[in-house]
């Protein structure tokens, strides 16, 4: 495996692994967790939307 890989993964697993009871580094948490899954809450919704209108169109097809 590559070092670089290496270094960036253990520093990952520290910085998940440890804890701060500081307010300001949850809050800033909490943040990056929203800024994160607001994007692929509305992807989701996107892709449920495509998913329901190509059920639809299969339902009209088959109408024919």
């Amino acid at each position: 495996m590559n070092p670089l890989i290496s270094a960036t993964l253990t520093t990952l697993l520290i910085a998940g692994c440890s804890s701060s009871n500081d307010s300001e580094v949850s809050g800033s948490n909490k943040e990056i967790v929203n800024n994160i899954h607001q994007p692929l809450e509305k992807a989701n919704a996107v892709e449920q939307e495509i998913l329901d209108r190509a059920e639809m169109q299969r339902k009209q097809m088959e109408d024919l």
